[in-house]
């Protein structure tokens, strides 16, 4: 394993917040002490058939886990996907069909183990577990989770004063996927800001099963192309990660130049200073954005594929 200081270095890079920060350097300290690999959780509902690369700012999180010397477990929400997570919903997800649900799990596994090392990882279905909860069980966690500290949430607030609907199945999504947590004893969860109700009711729910409390590490959301809105492929604002390599490249070189330090930041492995000079040189213009943002799509599409892919998607955009 790496050391302490360098872990935390690679670890603590481009986060947006980590619950609690103390238990999570312990954490570390802990199993770099005893060369025992945390466990760290990621959970994704299969909702849609292929991924994006706003998906892969946390699993870029994950990878960099794995390679300072700690184990991921993904879980594949294939129970959970037949309520739909209602976070930053306007309104009820659609439900998926179980032939849906199936299919895409296997192109999310596949897409995943683009990122992820296989070695590392495990992967579980929570329809193994939650399929056998009992009604006992399930009331008995119920009874931990509060209708206020539900209503609390942004998105059931907003839908709750504009008079949309609000069903009860979706408040049992936080509910299971806080017990995912307690079933494979997760010590550290990943995931995007706009998960942090959920990740932090785990904590509750550990401390209730009488299990260490998991620290929540919490990346930024990725912006779409339009700079504005979360990246969606509903939205049209996506760059698919089977996306061919001339579509990624061309459409990088479309966001406005602003958002490229973002993407930077999220999407590739230079560092915070890196970034910052990069910025300075455009400023002063000892750079010119257009050459910053081919650079920024050379990185991303050989990441994806290789560098041979990316130097024929810029010849072509060129």
């Amino acid at each position: 394993m790496k050391d302490l200081s360098t872990q935390l270095a690679i670890l603590t890079d481009s986060v947006a917040e980590i619950v609690p920060l103390d238990a999570f350097k312990v954490k570390l300290a802990t199993a770099i002490e005893t060369q025992t690999p945390l466990r760290i959780k990621f959970g994704a509902d299969p909702s849609r058939p292929d991924l994006h690369l706003g998906h892969t700012v946390v699993l870029r999180k994950l990878r960099q886990f794995q390679d300072c010397g700690h184990h991921v477990d993904f879980i594949i929400g294939d129970f959970t996907a037949s309520i739909g997570d209602p976070t930053g919903r306007n309104k009820t997800r659609p439900p998926l069909t179980a032939a849906d649900i199936a299919a895409y799990s296997e192109t999310y596994q596949a897409q995943v183990f683009q990122i992820l090392d296989p070695k590392k990882t495990t992967v579980h279905y929570n329809s193994h577990w939650l399929g056998a909860l009992s009604q006992t069980d399930l009331i008995r966690w119920l009874s931990t989770v509060t209708v206020q500290q539900l209503l609390a949430r942004d998105d059931f607030t907003k839908r709750y004063h504009s008079q949309v609907p609000i069903h009860l199945h979706e408040c049992l999504y936080p509910v299971l996927q806080a017990y995912d947590s307690v079933h494979v004893r997760a010590d550290i969860e990943c995931g995007g800001t706009d998960q942090k109700f959920n990740l932090l009711l785990a904590r509750d729910f550990q401390k209730t099963a009488d299990q260490p409390q998991q620290a929540v590490l919490m990346m930024p959301i990725l912006e779409g192309l339009d700079g504005e809105k979360k990246m969606s492929k509903s939205l049209g604002n996506a760059i698919g990660i089977t996306d061919t390599p001339a579509d990624m490249f061309g459409k990088i070189m479309s966001i406005a130049d602003p958002l490229m330090f973002r993407y930077y930041a999220l999407l590739t492995d230079w560092s915070s200073k890196r970034i910052d000079d990069l910025r300075q040189a455009i400023e002063s213009e000892a750079t010119h954005p257009m050459d910053a943002k081919k650079q920024l799509a050379h990185l991303i599409v050989t990441e994806r594929y290789d560098t041979a892919a990316a130097d024929t998607a810029h010849a072509q955009f060129e």
